[in-house]
């Protein structure tokens, strides 16, 4: 997919849904978030129960424009929430555990930095996913439900005229 036809957000978002969905304990983490992973812009699950699963919600972009050469620095902010049953034991071990598998995935140096094609021959753009805050069972307790949420800033840069096409790398 190149970003030339989708914005730049769109492309984070799509990359984001579909490794999040590796979040299973058959790919090595502690848990099967990624069993089902909903993103605020897709429509509910229609499954009563879609437990275990990862929320993928996309917030606030702030653009910079401090170099005054056509490009905007932008900034788009990003929640990710474990959700699971509660079982036995303590809640927040379990949710502990969903909140290292998520930044697990997005700690790895393959996910840290990724690019997004461009219609601009060779040329990528380079995009950085930075954690910015994370809180366990926060917004009191979900009857039977444990939960972590974990906020992650994107950064890159596009041009000010166009959310398509960033300044390429």
């Amino acid at each position: 997919m190149a970003v030339t036809g989708d914005p730049v957000r769109q492309f984070v978002i799509d990359h984001l849904k579909e490794r999040l969905g590796t979040v299973t304990v058959a790919n090595g983490y502690h848990t099967n978030i990624g069993f089902n992973v909903i993103a605020e812009e897709d429509q509910a699950p229609q499954s009563a129960d879609p437990i275990p699963c990862v929320i993928l919600d996309e917030g606030v972009e702030l653009p910079d424009d401090e170099d005054g050469a056509g490009a905007y620095d932008r900034a788009v902010q990003i929640s990710i929430q474990g959700v699971d049953k509660y079982s036995e034991g303590a809640p927040k071990s379990h949710a502990r555990l969903m909140l290292a598998d998520i930044q697990k995935l997005l700690g790895t140096d393959e996910n840290l930095y990724f690019t997004a094609p461009t219609d601009l021959g060779d040329k990528s753009l380079k995009l950085r996913v930075t954690e910015a805050a994370n809180l366990l069972n926060g917004g009191g307790l979900l009857k039977g439900r444990v939960y972590c949420e974990a906020n992650y800033q994107v950064t890159y840069i596009t041009s000010r005229k166009d959310p398509h096409i960033g300044k390429p790398t």
